[in-house]
């Protein structure tokens, strides 16, 4: 069982002051501090990049804790860079977050066009490709997916949909409608 967390402790209540500064507040905010090392990470980015003075919304606050959290095991010269493009709104999921993540692990060195083929910045994936992909995997899986009635095999059919290069970055919304 995780360790209990006193919020009236110094040390935990300037902690939970400086979470809430990027907009990361109540149980998300606890449970991160109950966990030394994402607490540690998340702390020193939001202090070496003053992330504060940005008032990030509470999505981008968000998405700064799965970069933090995740990639707390980087070099935190990469760590930055990654936070850095998330306030930037670059990074707008956690699947782009961790597919960044992945390549500052496995690169040599930073490269910014890598980078962002790596991590799908800048990748538009319209409705009407998701709606051509999905209606060209319905058509090939027809039988099968007569036999089940369609619907059993919707995890299956997003799986597949979602391995496909082209849509990688897709919404998720846009390839189930």
């Amino acid at each position: 069982m995780p360790p209990k967390v006193d919020a009236s402790d110094p040390a935990v209540a300037r902690l939970l002051e400086l979470f809430a500064s990027i907009s990361l507040t109540g149980q998300r905010a606890m449970d991160t501090v109950k966990n030394a090392k994402y607490a540690t990470s998340l702390q020193d980015v939001i202090t070496s990049l003053d992330l504060g003075a940005l008032h990030l919304d509470a999505k981008t606050g968000s998405l700064v804790v799965v970069a933090a959290s995740n990639g707390a095991d980087l070099p935190r010269d990469r760590l930055e860079y990654i936070v850095r493009r998330v306030t930037k709104h670059d990074l707008k999921s956690a699947d782009q977050i961790n597919a960044a993540i992945q390549y500052a692990a496995e690169a040599p060195a930073m490269n910014d066009s890598e980078f962002d083929a790596a991590s799908g910045v800048g990748a538009v994936v319209t409705p009407e490709q998701c709606k051509s992909a999905a209606d060209a995997y319905m058509d090939a899986h027809a039988d099968e997916l007569a036999a089940v009635g369609g619907w059993p095999k919707m995890s299956a059919a997003m799986t597949t949909l979602r391995s496909e290069p082209a849509l990688r970055w897709a919404n998720m919304a846009d390839l189930k409608t």
